[in-house]
């Protein structure tokens, strides 16, 4: 994944090793001794790696946002607590506020107040007293309750909010990204900047219209064991940090970068088959902090799952994604239409059966269907596309403007076994695997009992794959992706087992 470095002299600079400026940039140089050349000397000037106002804790550990006092709901709580706010992976991913304030006879009905028969519960936000700046957080979340008498003590998961001034300018924001991806070849090498003799491989760089964002592995993920034990614990942590700045240099505010975000979180979790969205984003004047967000957004553990994506493409994959995805989301609609394509594709491959993996892309791909032959190219009236005869005939459309082979792959007798019970179409064809799958999910959406057929699992699986494969590529298709993908339709699933999109 890496190449190893002197990492293991630790924080001492090893003998060899002797770091130098030139015009303005940071030379490390190794000198080697050979019996027969002498010394050698190597020369690396790699780029430091990213930094956060935040600090990774490690697996399912708080991360520390502020210590100090606050209150809740802008002073309508109790009043003035002394604690601590911390992001928090369990039980899923939350900002909490921990705490204690003195009881007053007037806070009491704030503690215990009256029923009502509101079905909704508003989530408390913190506010801070005479603070408009971001303060530099706590090293840990060590705060426990005194349980002295008279104090009233809160932990309390937070809503979306802000610390700073969110409208100040600034040059850069920086973010982390919770449970990425192993970098690997096409990466870019960074160093640490308090030892700049110790570097891995761990930035993937992306290059937009008018911003650049850059990715960078946390020094502590470099090794394949920790990526074997984040998945072994089924547990999160932050593994990246990046960082984006408009490509002039000039400032900019919160507001114009949330929907940059929000198409970063659709282009990873679209490139990785799982919710991977950036958090905790602070925005950076010079190395001042003006604001943060601690808005939190679900996120997906380290889990396997199928994705079209792979280790020796990725860089360049995510690259081109997010490049396509915010070309794409310039227009609303379409942003929108991506949005629940992205939710329907992450959704099908995070805990779910089978059987739903099956039928939940028809949806999808009815969707982007429409979305592609209405509302996008007009070669279909809205009553024309009405008055296609069945679902299949919408999806077929897509796929076929894919360029999608749609025929049974001979890796998969079961589907093919799905198609011999099944028979010929009413047209008299054999039925391929749209048809076969589409067959699948009429008898999950509308079961009859004069139709009780029932698939084993195996055939199950491989319908599943192929459905999620459809969908994928379709999305692909829509936001005009043109690099390569891995395919299920193919034999080989071996790492590097990649294949331009059908379309190209």
């Amino acid at each position: 994944m890496t190449s190893r470095s002197s990492d293991e002299h630790g924080s001492q600079k090893p003998k060899n090793v002797s770091v130098d400026h030139e015009n303005g940039q940071r030379v490390v140089r190794f000198r080697h001794l050979t019996t027969d050349r002498g010394e050698v000397v190597i020369e690396q000037r790699f780029p430091d790696a990213l930094s956060h106002l935040y600090v990774d804790q490690g697996i399912n550990q708080k991360v520390p946002l502020y210590s100090g006092r606050f209150q809740l709901n802008e002073g309508s709580g109790p009043g003035d607590f002394d604690g601590e706010i911390c992001f928090n992976w369990l039980p899923s991913a939350r900002t909490e506020a921990s705490g204690e304030a003195e009881i007053s006879f007037e806070s009491l009905s704030e503690i215990f107040p009256a029923d009502d028969d509101s079905h909704w519960s508003e989530t408390p936000t913190a506010s801070f007293a005479g603070l408009d700046a971001v303060v530099k957080p706590p090293g840990e979340c060590r705060f426990r309750w005194s349980k002295a008498d008279r104090t009233h003590y809160i932990n309390e998961r937070l809503g979306d909010q802000y610390i700073g001034d969110e409208a100040a300018p600034v040059d850069r924001v920086t973010f982390f990204v919770p449970n990425g991806w192993a970098q690997s070849s096409g990466a870019i090498n960074i160093c640490d900047p308090n030892e700049p003799w110790v570097w891995w491989r761990g930035r993937l760089e992306i290059d937009l219209d008018d911003w650049i964002i850059n990715i960078d592995l946390l020094r502590d993920m470099r090794w394949r064991e920790n990526w074997a034990e984040l998945r072994r614990s089924g547990g999160s942590r932050f593994t990246h940090v990046g960082e984006l700045r408009r490509k002039d240099g000039s400032d900019f505010a919160y507001a114009d970068i949330v929907d940059l975000l929000h198409q970063l979180g659709l282009s990873m979790s679209l490139t990785l088959g799982r919710w991977v969205r950036p958090l905790l984003p602070v925005g950076w004047s010079g190395d001042n902090p003006r604001w943060s967000s601690w808005r939190v957004q679900p996120i997906d553990r380290m889990i396997s799952v199928h994705t079209w994506s792979d280790s020796t493409e990725f860089p360049a994959q995510l690259s081109e994604v997010t490049r396509r995805v915010v070309e794409f989301c310039k227009d609303a609609h379409q942003a929108e239409v991506l949005q629940y394509a992205v939710a329907y594709y992450v959704s099908i491959n995070v805990n779910t059966s089978a059987e739903l993996t099956t039928a939940i892309p028809i949806s999808a791909l009815q969707m982007l269907a429409y979305d592609l032959f209405v509302e996008q190219r007009r070669t279909y009236t809205r009553s024309k596309w009405e008055n296609l005869p069945r679902t299949e005939e919408e999806i077929r459309l897509l796929l076929d403007d894919c360029g999608i082979d749609l025929n049974i792959p001979d890796h998969m007798p079961y589907l093919k076994t799905v198609s011999d019970v099944l028979g010929p179409t009413p047209e008299g064809h054999s039925r391929d695997a749209l048809r076969c799958i589409v067959d699948m999910r009429n008898l999950v959406i509308h079961p009859k009992r004069d139709k009780p057929i029932k698939w084993q699992f195996e055939q199950w699986v491989e319908a599943s794959i192929i459905a999620c494969h459809y969908l994928e590529l379709a999305i692909l298709r829509v936001i005009g992706f043109a690099g390569k993908a891995r395919s299920p339709l193919r034999p080989s699933v071996a790492a590097g087992a990649v294949y331009p999109v059908p379309w190209i």
